[in-house]
């Protein structure tokens, strides 16, 4: 979760687990558009305003591009974001995306039953969420 300073200014990332992103149907959206925008300095509620997403559960997204590994605890991009918004295209994005989803969600994956063939068993994922995080049925079922 995004930590605020007395005034509401951002100091840092301090992400504890899973992501709950409340509206996941703006996550492919959120990341076609860093895919054609320039990687920022910093990123923030400022540049996330800039590309589009200044509504209150955008911040969310912030959170989970720190869960992914595109941005670090001060909120300067990464490698891996930099790699993501270098990719020649959409294909190759894909796929750094795919191999980092597949990475930080293996254990919910597995407990999903997924062999990348059958869907998941969605009850126990949302039951992974909730031990592993501590969270009730609510934000479980948003976790990304």
């Amino acid at each position: 979760m995004i930590m605020q300073h007395r005034r509401g200014g951002e100091k840092g990332v301090g992400m504890t687990g899973i992501p709950a992103v409340r509206e996941p149907s703006s996550i492919a959206p959120f990341f076609k558009v860093l895919a054609r925008t320039p990687v920022p300095v910093h990123v923030d509620a400022g540049f996330m305003a800039e590309i589009g997403f200044r509504r209150q559960t955008d911040v969310r997204l912030l959170e989970l591009l720190h869960y992914l590994g595109f941005m670090d605890n001060s909120l300067q991009p990464t490698s891996l974001w930099k790699d993501y918004a270098s990719a020649l295209d959409e294909e190759n994005r894909l796929a750094i995306l795919g191999t980092v989803v597949a990475e930080k969600y293996a254990d919910a994956l597995r407990i999903g039953g997924t062999d990348g063939i059958s869907p998941l068993n969605g009850k126990a994922v949302m039951a992974f969420f909730k031990g592993a995080t501590g969270a009730g049925d609510t934000e479980a079922a948003y976790m990304v």
